[in-house]
């Protein structure tokens, strides 16, 4: 990832504090995301949508919070409820997990981007221009990867 300028404290985590929970942690330039009652869920997800246009590429951080918040909202359609709580200091994190079957979220266009809005950061994102698409930072007008500078 390319370098950031958030300056949250220790790992410049964000999670969602509704369900679905999802962990993402910025450290320097290595990001994670981390859902905690997928079973592999977000991974295939994120191989299906992503894998093949991203592999390689060096994200800008918004694009790495723009895939942490639509990973939130793709762990909503279906699922778990799980409930954490978390310790952390400067040499680590400690999480205890406490999962409860429920029903997903329906799909919506506008949740989707209100996340993303609000994981980047960048309140455009949260304006959808046609109807069933969500603005984003990752693809350009061609399906293409889109290379943001630093």
């Amino acid at each position: 990832m390319k370098n950031s300028r958030r300056t949250s404290p220790n790992y410049g985590y964000r999670d969602s504090i509704s369900w679905p929970t999802t962990l993402a942690l910025q450290m320097g330039s290595v990001g994670l995301i981390v859902g905690f009652e997928d079973f592999g869920f977000l991974e295939w997800w994120y191989d299906q949508n992503y894998g093949e246009l991203l592999r390689g590429k060096c994200l800008h951080p918004a694009q790495f919070w723009e895939i942490a918040g639509r990973a939130v909202y793709a762990g909503g359609l279906g699922g778990w409820d799980v409930s954490y709580s978390i310790i952390e200091n400067e040499k680590g994190m400690f999480i205890t997990l406490d999962p409860r079957i429920r029903e997903g979220h329906p799909e919506d266009p506008q949740r989707l981007a209100d996340i993303v809005a609000a994981f980047t950061e960048i309140p455009d994102l949260a304006k959808i221009a046609r109807p069933g698409t969500t603005p984003t930072l990752l693809i350009d007008k061609d399906g293409n990867y889109q290379d943001m500078p630093a």
